[in-house]
């Protein structure tokens, strides 16, 4: 595998692992749905030369941004969760 940056051929892999998730924020509703979720390979590889990671099991026919994807930082639950844990 050639770099998608500096085009060089010094690439190693040095991790792979097979279905994993393929979107990061995506909102399920219960266990049953999260274990539906699309997934595809990861097939990390770092260029010697210049650095740069790529992951060459990307898919992008794999990805759908839907109702269901929520891209937010902060999300109320969780941040009333922290108040109280810290109280």
């Amino acid at each position: 595998m050639n770099c998608h940056v500096c085009h060089s051929s010094k690439t190693g892999k040095f991790l792979h692992q097979k279905g994993v998730g393929v979107h990061q924020n995506l909102v399920v509703l219960s266990q049953v749905d999260a274990r539906k979720v699309t997934s595809g390979d990861l097939s990390l590889y770092v260029c010697e030369n210049c650095g740069f990671v790529s992951n060459s099991g990307f898919d992008d026919s794999l990805l759908s941004y839907g109702a269901r994807y929520d891209n937010t930082q902060i999300r109320k639950q969780k941040s009333n969760l922290i108040c109280l844990t810290i109280q």
